[in-house]
């Protein structure tokens, strides 16, 4: 059996896969819903869902509470909006999550999902060419504490996604008065600078663990193919 499963790894790699065991050793979204359902998750707060990916990721692995997504580009929110009306728990608004209300620009890259309101730098675009920003698309934007009374209630454990391509903490410091309702953060990680005054790993984890979260889970999600230099990570957070 050893044997076979050697050759196996040999003729998948010629072709550039693998195979692994289904298991939450191997697969980050097994454990990421491990963790959903040890910390009694029963709302998903989906900021930044793109075309609904993750939530539909989420459904496949079990979790069946709420998710309420946002996303702000029209192009992607029109697929997302398509999947949640087939879901009467998943519901969708088309703004951006930030420190303020109001109305912003984002830059939209030819890779979707790395548009952001912040400018992408030129060690992004170098790992990456497709993501150099192509148009601009004016946006609604609002802060999570201004949905707090519309989505969450006051017997809610919520867990927030947050994959916003550097303005991670615009979107924490609009949520001061949330936050304690919110058990669980996933949020993305830059080890290197990817947008302009986006933050590094380093200060989001000092920053989490001022508002008193703690990092659980690491998976790796962008590295630059040239250098083999990890680029960005998504990381799992849980109230201490």
């Amino acid at each position: 059996m050893k044997q076979l499963k050697k050759i196996l790894h040999k003729v998948f790699r010629l072709s550039g896969r693998d195979f692994l065991p289904y298991t939450y050793e191997n697969f980050y979204s097994i454990r990421r819903q491990k963790i959903l359902a040890n910390e009694g998750v029963n709302l998903v707060l989906d900021v930044g869902a793109h075309n609904g990916a993750y939530g539909q990721q989420l459904r496949e692995e079990g979790f069946d509470g709420r998710i309420i997504s946002f996303e702000p580009l029209s192009e992607v929110f029109q697929i997302l909006k398509e999947k949640t009306e087939q879901d009467e728990s998943w519901e969708c608004e088309q703004f951006a999550v930030g420190d303020s209300i109001g109305e912003s620009i984002i830059n939209i890259s030819g890779h979707l999902s790395s548009s952001s309101i912040l400018s992408i730098t030129e060690r992004h675009v170098n790992a990456s060419p497709s993501s150099n920003t192509v148009s601009t698309e004016k946006i609604k934007v609002v802060t999570l504490d201004s949905l707090k009374e519309q989505y969450i209630s006051p017997d809610d454990k919520a867990f927030m996604k947050v994959d916003v391509q550097g303005y991670e903490k615009h979107v924490l410091n609009g949520a001061s008065n949330t936050l304690h309702q919110i058990q669980m953060i996933e949020i993305e990680l830059s080890l290197t600078k990817m947008y302009e005054d986006g933050p590094l790993l380093s200060e989001m984890l000092l920053h989490l663990d001022h508002l008193g979260y703690s990092l659980v889970a690491i998976n790796q999600v962008f590295s630059d193919p040239d250098t083999g230099h990890m680029l960005q990570v998504d990381g799992v957070f849980i109230r201490k």
